[in-house]
């Protein structure tokens, strides 16, 4: 009785290995969930930025809105207003019909249009803003 008894142990034993087998033999083709690449973001250097030169139209020179393309640099002397910008299109408008202000100022890496206009406002024209009386 006793060998009979070790028989089926055995083969209960047996069973739960093969059964054991087979479900973790199945458990590596299951697919991980996949993560999303995000996109890269572009970033052109100063020397990559195409720039384009913008006349002041409006009331607020720090409002990117304030400003058209202009088709060629303004003939602006020393003054007391801005005259015209220089910065490169605003991607995030799809008309492109907006400079960038956050890109950076021509020739000045780290340094953005916007500081270089606030700087203009406040004192003398530079090489991203020119001004006109």
């Amino acid at each position: 009785m006793a060998t009979s008894i070790n028989k089926g142990l055995r083969a209960l034993t047996f069973g739960l290995f093969m059964l054991g087998l087979v479900f973790t033999s199945q458990a590596g083709e299951i697919d991980p969930p996949k993560k999303e690449k995000k996109a890269a973001t572009v970033v052109k250097s100063v020397a990559e930025l195409d720039y384009v030169h913008w006349d002041f139209t409006g009331t607020d020179p720090l409002n990117p809105e304030h400003y058209e393309r202009a088709d060629q640099p303004a003939n602006c002397q020393l003054g007391s207003q801005i005259c015209q910008v220089q910065a490169p299109e605003d991607t995030d408008d799809p008309t492109g019909n907006t400079p960038d202000f956050s890109a950076d100022a021509p020739g000045m890496s780290g340094t953005s249009v916007l500081s270089r206009i606030n700087a203009a406002v406040s004192g003398s024209p530079n090489e991203t803003a020119t001004k006109k009386d």
